[in-house]
């Protein structure tokens, strides 16, 4: 089983690593809508996004 390890936490959000995916915990499920779309624009390639259950973003480890 994989370990559970907080990457940051704050009053806002909360980053959790398990295994290859990191669970992104955000309290207003906005500031997640925000960074798919920035994802989604960005320049560069970025992590793949698993899936989406508001409050929760899952993105793949790179």
């Amino acid at each position: 089983m994989d370990e559970v390890e907080v990457v940051v936490a704050h009053s806002q959000r909360a980053t959790l690593r398990v295994g290859d995916v990191f669970l992104k915990v955000d309290s207003d499920p906005a500031h997640a809508d925000v960074e798919v779309r920035a994802m989604a624009m960005a320049p560069m390639p970025t992590p793949a996004i698993l899936w989406r259950e508001p409050p929760v973003l899952a993105i793949a480890a790179v």
